[in-house]
Parts: C-alpha cells; structure tokens; sequence
C-alpha cells in the first residue's frame, strides 16, 4: 500500500497546474494512462516490465496485460459542436454553459492477440480513473482496480465473438457495464484521491492485492426490458452467474467505427 501510495503521490502531484496550462492553451486534459496502468500492475501483481517502447512486448514480465481509462473526457458543447476541456466552465468557442460528457470511454482488448498469446497471459489489471469534481484547489478523483482472469469463460467467449463477427479484432470493453460484470472482475483497489495545491493524500476503501474474490452481481438495469424478464431481480441487482447462464454474450458486432472525424470546424 506503501509503494502505491507514493506512485499516485507522483502521478497527481501536480495535476492542478497541468490542466491550468490545458485550459489556458485550449487543450483537451489528459496524462499517460498507459504509464500509470503499467505501474499498478506492477505493484499489485508483484512484478516489473519490459524495456520496450514499441509496444510489441508484453506489459509485464509475468505476461500480465494492464489498462487504465480516464472518465475526465472532453466534452462536446452541445449548441455549436465543439469539444472542450473537461474542466472549462464555458465553452471556449460560443462562451455556452450546456455540455454532453461522452458515455464511452473504455479499456481496449486485442482480442486476436488474447487467443495468439493463449496462455501467457495470466489476468488482465483494467484500472478507472473517474473525477469527482472540477474545483482545482480541491481535486478529487475515484480510482478503482480490477482483474479479470484470463480463463474466464464468459471473457473468452466475449473475445472469441468479437474475433469472429466484429469489424476488428479490438474489443471495446466499457466499464462497468454488462461485458465488465459477466467477466466475473475481483476488485483489488479502490481510493480516492485529493489533490490540494500540491499535497495529495490517498483514502482507501479497498486495498487488498491478492484478492481471488469476484463481484458477485451486477446492476439489473443494465439490461433490456426483454433481458429483465428473464432473470431474477434483488433489490436492483442479479447474479452474474445466472445473467451468464441465461443471457450470455451479447449478440452484436461488438466493433462499431468511431464514426467521422470532426476537426473542430466551429472553433472561432
């Protein structure tokens, strides 16, 4: 807990002053999430990296893969369509207070390199960054680790439909939604994390590395209605095991383009 701490000591330390610098210069906010997902499979798994900076080895000499999201996206004003910073007050283009926060950030899976590399991959450490406010002086973010075991059947299952009916083999995986839940995920961390000036201090409500306990239910309305009918609600809830049993892998495509670039033609 000791070396965590310290690593998200760093990594926020002075995460204030670089989104001042974003805002001043208009630049969306962002920081190398891949580093810090690394770093905290590293820790919780007990092992180090590979010196490689083209991407072509594995995460960890274990053979552990790591990912990190970060829910602080730009988001799109919504009366002339420009993106802006997650922490604008105002849009910096029409001066408009509206805003649409994007609903789809996600872990990104190599589902033909899970199935080539079956095997050598022991879990996956899928890590969520979320911010909890926007006050600069007082920034405060939840930040929660999983992993998912690499043997999973419904996870194997979910990446074997992708590889076969998806448009690649990159399987948009969305947190905490119905895929994150029927993988059976075993939390590991979950802190919150604020930053004021350039004190940062680490609450954990979780900390427990060698965890081998999965979630166990999920949110029913996760579902469609005609889902619903079929499974057996607790108090909002329903076991994974049955919502795995009866409704299984989600019958799509699994691998939707991201659509049209928009270059921001708007921007005044």
């Amino acid at each position: 807990m000791e070396k965590f701490t310290e690593l998200l000591k760093h990594t926020f330390k002075d995460i204030a002053k670089e989104i001042i610098y974003c805002l001043e210069w208009e630049q969306g906010f962002s920081f190398d999430t891949g580093k810090l997902g690394e770093r905290i499979l590293f820790i919780v798994r007990n092992t180090k990296g590979i010196a490689s900076n083209g991407g072509c080895a594995f995460d960890a000499k274990n053979g552990d893969e790591a990912k990190l999201l970060f829910l602080g996206q730009t988001y799109l004003c919504p009366d002339c369509g420009l993106k802006n910073n997650y922490y604008s007050t105002e849009c910096i283009s029409c001066g408009s207070t509206k805003r649409k926060d994007p609903n789809d950030t996600r872990w990104g899976i190599d589902a033909e390199a899970h199935f080539k590399y079956e095997g050598q991959i022991p879990c996956y450490i899928v890590t969520s960054v979320k911010p909890l406010n926007k006050d600069l002086d007082n920034l405060q973010y939840r930040l929660q680790t999983y992993k998912i075991n690499s043997d999973n059947k419904f996870f194997n299952d979910m990446l074997k439909h992708q590889c076969d009916f998806g448009s690649k083999s990159h399987k948009n995986f969305m947190p905490f939604r119905r895929d994150f839940y029927m993988s059976s995920p075993i939390p590991l961390v979950d802190c919150i994390i604020t930053c004021k000036n350039d004190d940062v201090n680490v609450e954990y409500d979780l900390y427990e590395p060698d965890n081998q306990t999965h979630i166990n239910v999920m949110p029913i309305d996760i579902f469609t209605k005609k889902e619903k009918s079929k499974l057996t609600e607790i108090d909002g809830q329903v076991l994974i095991s049955e919502a795995v049993e009866i409704i299984g892998v989600k019958n799509s495509t699994h691998g939707r383009e991201r659509g049209t670039l928009n270059r921001n033609r708007n921007h005044k």
